[in-house]
């Protein structure tokens, strides 16, 4: 629950929530990563997935 909880305050749920940037056709592995990303630096941009390097 705790795990949960923290995905729901996250900058990475309310990026998911933002209709404007139509993530629905993300995938779930790259929605992870930028999670992960923000537990990590902060930062949901900072995941690979988006930055594509």
């Amino acid at each position: 629950m705790d795990s949960y909880r923290k995905f729901l305050f996250s900058k990475t749920y309310q990026m998911l929530c933002n209709t404007e940037l139509e993530m629905w056709e993300f995938s779930p592995a790259g929605i992870f990563d930028m999670w992960e990303a923000e537990l990590v630096t902060g930062e949901p941009r900072n995941s690979l997935y988006l930055r594509r390097d």
